[in-house]
């Protein structure tokens, strides 16, 4: 499969949940971006007590898609590190419960060290023990060549919604 073909397949799955929007061809902090998609989920009623006082919360999810021909350990640090500056000094709201950051590398082939930085690579920063929020980053790395996914422990729970 090549890329132009993983891209659309990639975006018809964001266009089937109706809950994303879509953007192409985006430049966010001097990186070109060739896929960008957002979604809110707002869920109601679900806690309501003295710790806790909120009725609703909101979670954001924002999904960075972006291809290279080749990554090597200083590709995967630096988009990582572009993670970071997305998210970096943003702190969840009242109702604003939670951040997640999807970054989404597209590749013909990958360095062999790259497997196990791509794994150990993680930031999660809770807010008052999670009751006032928190804010992820996920890496998902997909090599094309063999058709195969490699993710950090928080990107886990996404990795469905990009296998072939």
């Amino acid at each position: 499969m090549n890329y132009e073909e993983y891209l659309s397949l990639v975006e018809r799955r964001f266009e089937k949940t109706c809950n994303f929007n879509i953007i192409k061809d985006i430049e966010e902090r001097d990186i070109k971006i060739d896929l960008f998609a957002n979604s809110i989920f707002v869920s109601c009623n679900l806690f309501k007590n003295k710790i806790t006082p909120f009725t609703k919360f909101e979670i954001y999810e924002n999904y960075y898609l972006k291809h290279f021909d080749y990554i090597s350990n200083k590709e995967v640090q630096e988009y990582f590190d572009f993670l970071r500056l997305i998210i970096d000094g943003e702190l969840p709201t009242y109702q604003h419960l939670q951040k997640c950051v999807i970054g989404i590398m597209i590749c013909d082939s990958i360095g062999e060290n790259c497997k196990n930085l791509i794994g150990s690579l993680n930031d999660i920063k809770p807010f008052s023990m999670y009751f006032k929020g928190w804010y992820e980053i996920q890496l998902i790395c997909v090599d094309l060549n063999i058709k195969k996914i490699y993710f950090n422990s928080a990107a886990q729970k996404n990795t469905e919604f990009f296998l072939f």
